[in-house]
């Protein structure tokens, strides 16, 4: 087996250091199509972090499922997302960067806030924090 890798998914401008990175434009390490991350193979990442992407996911179900494809039995699923009493503020600066500011017609967002916990439904919610004006929510497969 190969080692296992920490990734950035939707790392886009801004990638952790010591992450790998998978994102739908740009130079990343994996290109992603239709929450799919192309040529990495399944239960290769120890550590998928994805902040401030999940709102830009139209179709939750298929990045559920390919989290579950690429997160090793043993690894961990870290999601950061803005707040529920934030979410009306982000989509205000979504659409102005991605419409304005850096044109990305690419970019779409949900425009409701959805609860990632709800979503994830392969993976079992290990903790939960606010830190303001995100929350963060930390997952394990079920396997």
């Amino acid at each position: 087996m190969n080692k296992l890798i920490k990734l950035d998914y939707g790392s886009g401008y801004q990638p952790k250091p010591g992450f790998k990175t998978a994102d739908i434009v740009g130079r990343p390490d994996y290109y992603v199509r239709d929450c799919a991350v192309l040529d990495l193979p399944s239960q290769s990442c120890s550590f998928v972090r994805m902040k401030n992407v999940f709102h830009h996911v139209l179709e939750p179900e298929k990045l559920d499922q390919e989290m579950k494809r690429i997160v090793s039995p043993m690894g961990t699923l870290m999601v950061v997302e803005p707040a529920e009493e934030n979410y009306e503020s982000n989509k205000f600066w979504d659409r102005l960067w991605y419409r304005g500011i850096i044109p990305r017609p690419e970019i779409v967002w949900s425009e409701e806030y959805r609860d990632p916990e709800k979503y994830f439904l392969n993976f079992k919610l290990i903790s939960k924090k606010k830190n303001n004006p995100y929350e963060i929510f930390i997952f394990a497969p079920r396997y």
